[in-house]
């Protein structure tokens, strides 16, 4: 599938409700047709389920077959291994279970989860309210050993800005145009704070990125890497020409926590794991689904257009209490048959390998994550003792990782001490 295509039909499900003059209802009938020209007549036996390979959310078109989906890239292969590892004999399951609810809208279904989960016997920390902020969810999001993420809030594509460059690259001079999209979250120190950017080019020498006929035509080079290379050399080096505010960033997908918007950019998740994550916020599928499959999510559910706080609740509600333990791909196809019932209308959608499932095994999990927090810690240690002292931001943030890891070791035997071993 040509890549820029794929990116318009996206962009279509995302801007569900703004396209003029249709109803969102003819506008996902027209999704769904086309989708089905794409794939053709797929012929599926008798309670059949299908894995599509590939950027399109497929299964959205074949709402009568259970259906799952890979992203061919970037690593097609380690998504695969994960899902299927998981699922192997004495592996623990998704028992370690995190809960991000910053109360941006409302979200019944991270108590039902509590209340679910718990007789089960999972493990579960809950970041709600002011909790919920960009660098406790930020370093949990990475660093912690969990098996299972749902997130319930806003997420979208941000306000920001357009900037303007003009630099000379390794080849000639260029002059780029990008959207830019900013999070901050807070530090040790209360004077800085930490600001994570989502950068979009939008035209590089007056030629229009998602111009496909007339980009096709311009010579690239190693403009775009170049651009990359000067940002990292930090803004006041590498500063814009022109600066506009913009109210949308395209594919920025922003989740909106108590403080400010996290901007997901990680490039590995739960302590280097392979968690099952759940983003139960609005067209969180755009960008955040191969994201985080790329940084090791071995499934993630997402939306590929705005859905209601109750139609959110119910279907994640029906996908952890009654249909619990089915595969993903089935426990997810018939939680939106109960709530949409024959309705068109199904904004979720799976990716990961077809026999992965939700389940909790008999484990001391609060041992287990001891053992994780302590291997990674002495990573970490490790890693910094190997970096020159000239990288002075790279040792100032594996510092500040190592301080995390030994908060929450330190939070885990003061708890064991005080009450054996009940979390």
């Amino acid at each position: 599938m040509d890549r820029d295509r794929a990116h318009e039909i996206l962009e279509a499900f995302y801007s569900l409700n703004d396209r003029p003059g249709l109803t969102p209802q003819e506008a996902q009938a027209g999704l769904t047709q086309e989708l089905l020209n794409l794939c053709g007549s797929i012929p599926v036996p008798e309670y059949g389920s299908i894995t599509f390979v590939g950027s399109l959310p497929y299964g959205f078109a074949y709402p009568e077959y259970p259906s799952t989906h890979l992203f061919k890239y970037p690593d097609l292969g380690s998504a695969v291994v994960n899902g299927f590892a998981a699922e192997q004999q004495l592996q623990p399951g998704t028992g370690v279970v995190m809960l991000v609810d910053p109360g941006t809208t409302p979200a019944p279904e991270i108590k039902s989860a509590v209340d679910l989960l718990e007789p089960r016997r999972a493990f579960i920390r809950v970041y709600e309210d002011r909790g919920a902020n960009v660098r406790h969810v930020s370093e949990m999001v990475e660093h912690f050993p969990y098996d299972l993420l749902i997130f319930a809030t806003h997420c979208g594509d941000s306000s920001g800005y357009r900037q303007t460059y003009e630099y000379t690259d390794s080849e000639g001079l260029n002059r780029t145009v990008v959207d830019l999209a900013v999070g901050f979250q807070r530090t040790d120190d209360p004077e800085i704070l930490k600001v994570g950017h989502f950068f979009r080019f939008v035209s590089l020498d007056g030629v229009d990125w998602t111009d496909r006929t007339a980009k096709a035509k311009l010579y690239v080079g190693e403009a775009v890497h170049d651009f990359n290379r000067l940002m990292d050399s930090g803004p006041s080096t590498f500063k814009y020409t022109k600066r506009e505010t913009i109210d949308r960033v395209v594919g920025s997908s922003a989740m909106m926590m108590s403080d400010s918007n996290f901007i997901f950019a990680q490039h590995s998740i739960a302590g280097m794991g392979t968690p099952v994550i759940i983003n139960n916020a609005c067209v969180s599928w755009h960008r955040l689904a191969g994201d985080m499959n790329f940084a090791g999510a071995r499934a993630y559910i997402g939306t590929l257009f705005p859905v209601t706080p109750i139609e959110a609740s119910e279907v994640v509600t029906r996908i952890l209490d009654t249909h619990w333990g089915n595969a993903l791909a089935i426990a997810l196809w018939a939680a939106q048959r109960d709530v949409y019932e024959r309705s068109q209308r199904r904004p979720y959608v799976v990716s990961g390998v077809y026999p992965q499932r939700l389940r909790v095994e008999r484990l001391d999990y609060p041992a287990r994550i001891r053992k994780r927090l302590g291997g990674n810690l002495a990573g970490w240690k490790d890693m910094l003792a190997g970096l020159s002292k000239s990288d002075a931001k790279r040792i100032e943030a594996v510092e500040e990782i190592i301080r995390m890891h030994e908060r929450e070791l330190q939070h885990f035997d003061d708890v064991r001490n005080r009450n054996g071993t009940q979390l």
